[in-house]
């Protein structure tokens, strides 16, 4: 048996402390000895929690009122910590390494650099050569990404991956897309036409330092910004060059001072930079493919979002009574096309703007609809196209274009719509006699008489438009019937009948063979008619005319005198 120093006498056998008695309740000592065991607050550092020394010996209000005191206080308290935004992170160091790294090994690479930068200890514990392997389970998250390369650091590799900074000399602009992958950096436009070297101008740019030095660095031909040059081109990064050139003059001033080995030391740089130079442009096309992949796949996932997010809006709008056939042009909408889903609050929102759009295109549809209705009828009964304007002229028609709901026109609406539109053509023609007839002198309107309508609608009743202001019509335009009927009816557009006019064309229509009292402008077009001026010897060699032409060329040439070259057989 092991024999202890207690056994072997070396120690005292220890002695039991005798239990104090028990104070009696009230007693000044108890007191005190409940005091004493209270930590003491003067040397506390927490903040809201300081302890209120109580007497024993108070009574029930005294004791009361303290407490009373000690709630209002916790409460203030509790206020203050309430707005407080604690660390959550700050435990995370303190847990061991291998849970920690299995952790963050579920992550994407730009988060594990995200979280190198909340605290300087995460930034220690990432950084180091042992976590490697995490950054390496980061990337194996994305597939098919490329492994860093050896001149960049893990976090300098997600960092121009994931990161739109650019990396120009001294710029700060954010959102920076184009990555170039020969030179390994993002720069904005400007920054790409101020430090990007054309291989054909490094002498011009740089005529203090050798042209081999582009032989050590990667180059770049075939990026968007080339600016109209060829793609055999090369074009090299500045900073680069300034930063190898100094490199290089290190180098160079060790051999002047032909310290030992220093001859070899420059051959091997040289060479290693050259060899890097090649891999980092072989590399290229596998960084941009991925690139390439990537941007694909994001974009069929946006596309995914926009679809379910349209097909989502579509189906509450068929809930509302709008029909599906209707709703086509909601994926123009920007409100359609964004890729994020479609919650009750983005609903509510989106709702009214969305219902308003539809209502327009609504009411767009209804207009069309009873324009080509009543203009079909217009076509049938004048011969010519109605102006849209003319129908908003009518009150009945405007309300049934802007009734409410969701639907488009009903039969009712249509049968509607052509009883007015009847009414409407004859009123439109009314006016256009009227208006025609107060023009024609009354040498040529013999009969008089609204219903007069051989003479208004003869070719000789033409009329000239003095002040043109819409498309289509020119100063001194010839209008002819029907086209009288559309014509704009205002001060603005005045239509005067021109004697010397009527006379040219009574003998085009003379020499068609027809009577230039009731002739009109459709009867002319029938006939196919084919004229040659004879009235001098330049004309004489001119191709035949039809008969407006030949309208046109003896009022701004000469005096009329026709022979008919062709005519159909009626």
């Amino acid at each position: 048996m092991a024999i202890t120093r207690l056994r072997s006498g070396k120690l005292s056998t220890p002695t039991r402390k005798p239990k104090e008695p028990l104070l009696p309740l009230g007693h000044d000592s108890l007191a005190d000895a409940v005091n004493a065991s209270l930590p003491d607050t003067k040397n506390t550092n927490q903040v809201g929690k300081k302890r209120i020394r109580i007497d024993v010996g108070m009574d029930g209000d005294a004791r009361s009122s303290v407490k009373k005191k000690t709630a209002k206080k916790a409460s203030k308290s509790s206020k203050t910590a309430k707005g407080m935004k604690f660390g959550c992170l700050a435990v995370l160091p303190s847990m061991p390494l291998d849970i920690l790294y299995e952790i963050f090994g579920h992550l994407r690479p730009i988060d594990l650099l995200q979280l190198t930068r909340a605290n300087k200890a995460l930034n220690n514990i990432l950084m180091a050569e042992s976590a490697k392997s995490v950054w390496k389970a980061t990337r194996s998250n994305i597939p098919t990404f490329p492994d860093t390369p050896g001149d960049k650091s893990d976090a300098e590799w997600v960092h121009l991956v994931f990161e739109t900074n650019c990396h120009g000399p001294g710029c700060k602009k954010r959102n920076v897309r184009k990555i170039d992958w020969a030179f390994r950096i993002r720069a904005c436009e400007r920054c790409w036409k101020k430090n990007l070297v054309l291989s054909t101008r490094f002498t011009q740019q740089y005529p203090d330092l050798e042209p081999e030095i582009m032989q050590l660095l990667p180059y770049s031909n075939t990026s968007d910004w080339t600016y109209g040059f060829k793609s055999n081109n090369r074009f090299y990064w500045g900073p680069a060059i300034l930063a190898l050139a100094e490199t290089l003059d290190e180098y160079d001033k060790n051999v002047e001072l032909r310290k030992p080995g220093a001859e070899a030391a420059l051959l091997a740089f040289k060479e290693e930079q050259a060899a890097h130079a090649a891999t980092t442009i072989k590399s290229t096309s596998v960084c941009a493919a991925w690139e390439s992949d990537e941007a694909n796949k994001l974009q069929a996932e946006l596309q995914k979002l926009t679809d379910k997010r349209l097909h989502e809006i579509k189906a509450r709008f068929v809930n509302l009574g709008w029909s599906p056939e209707h709703l086509w042009s909601l994926q123009y909408h920007a409100l359609t096309r964004q890729s994020k889903e479609l919650t009750e609050k983005a609903w509510v929102s989106i709702r009214p703007e969305l219902e308003k759009y539809l209502q327009e295109k609504r009411y767009r549809r209804r207009r069309d609809g009873v324009y080509y209705l009543i203009n079909d009828y217009f076509m049938t009964r004048v011969g010519t196209h109605l102006f849209i304007r003319d129908i908003f002229d009518n009150g009945d028609l405007e309300d049934i274009i802007k009734a409410d709901g969701t639907h488009d026109l009903t039969s009712h609406e249509l049968d509607r719509c052509r009883t007015l539109g009847a009414i409407l053509v004859e009123e439109i023609l009314e006016r256009a006699k009227r208006r025609v007839l107060a023009v024609l002198p009354s040498s040529v309107n013999e009969v008089g008489g609204i219903l007069d309508r051989p003479r208004i609608e003869c070719a000789t009743s033409a009329l000239t438009c003095l002040n043109p202001s819409f498309s289509g019509c020119q100063s001194g335009s010839i209008i002819y019937w029907p086209d009288t009927v559309t014509h704009p009816n205002d001060s603005a557009h005045q239509l005067v009948y021109d004697p010397t006019l009527s006379s040219i064309i009574q003998s085009v229509v003379q020499a068609i063979g027809l009577s230039p009292d009731v002739a009109t402008p459709a009867q002319l077009d029938a006939s196919g008619a084919k004229l040659k001026c004879t009235t001098i010897e330049p004309c004489t060699a001119m191709r035949t005319m039809r008969w407006r032409d030949a309208v046109k060329h003896c009022r701004n040439y000469h005096e009329p005198s026709w022979y008919l070259v062709d005519k159909k057989v009626p």
